[in-house]
């Protein structure tokens, strides 16, 4: 019997299923993070990216009777039948109403991930939809001195 399971093991992780692997992680990062111009890769962000294209890279999305409204069964507990995620494309926020974990797509790429604000910026970006054109004008100049983060935009994305 412990043959078998040794088997099982053996060919989860040759198909990356025990080391966590999914369509999201197996990319190859594209954007070197020094060089990205984070103040604006984030203003794109929540201008231009749809978080359900985000999301529904580590999770199967049920659309719900709202156009743009999502429902899934949350990543970050342990959810089984019934989904408690809510994601809105309209806001661009997701929300659980059983663990309370929500946020925006970097917010939620940080928590699946758990990468720093900056990795998930990178990360957003990369699977987002933007053309290549429009993810190489996120790149940092040397007289970038664009809007800065607020204070509260720091203490939300530490969190």
């Amino acid at each position: 019997m412990s043959l078998l399971f040794e088997r099982i093991a053996i060919v989860c992780i040759l198909i990356g299923i025990a080391d966590g692997f999914n369509r999201a992680s197996s990319r190859r990062s594209i954007l070197p993070l020094n060089a990205l111009n984070i103040r604006k890769a984030v203003d794109v962000i929540h201008e231009r990216v749809v978080l359900s294209q985000i999301v529904g890279e580590y999770v199967s999305l049920n659309p719900t009777s709202g156009s743009g409204s999502f429902q899934c069964l949350c990543p970050f507990h342990n959810d089984r039948n019934n989904p408690s995620m809510g994601i809105s494309d309209d806001k661009g926020l997701y929300n659980c109403f059983s663990c309370d974990a929500g946020g925006d797509a970097i917010k939620f790429v940080q928590e699946i991930e758990q990468l720093s604000f900056q990795e998930a910026v990178v990360k957003v970006i990369e699977l987002s939809e933007l053309s290549d054109s429009e993810k190489k004008s996120l790149e940092a100049t040397e007289n970038d001195k664009g809007r800065r983060f607020t204070k509260e935009e720091m203490e939300y994305y530490r969190q």
